[in-house]
């Protein structure tokens, strides 16, 4: 495993939901990072992703799954 070897748990089109379910995550002690969070005029247009260190997918699904966020 590289030093970070993080995996896609979800999508979003809006940055301000990313930016909430990172917040989410990152309070359940996993770490998350966003990918394609800076579309500028392009917002909506592509997928924003959450990624997190493949041994904590199972937990972020799971979380992210049956949590509101």
């Amino acid at each position: 495993m590289g030093a970070l070897d993080l995996v896609v748990v979800g999508t979003c089109r809006d940055a301000v939901e990313a930016e909430i379910k990172k917040s989410a995550l990152e309070q359940e002690d996993i770490y998350c990072a966003i990918e394609n969070e800076g579309q500028a005029g392009l917002t909506g247009t592509f997928d924003i992703k959450l990624l997190v260190p493949r041994n904590c997918k199972e937990k972020a699904i799971e979380f992210l799954s049956t949590h509101e966020v």
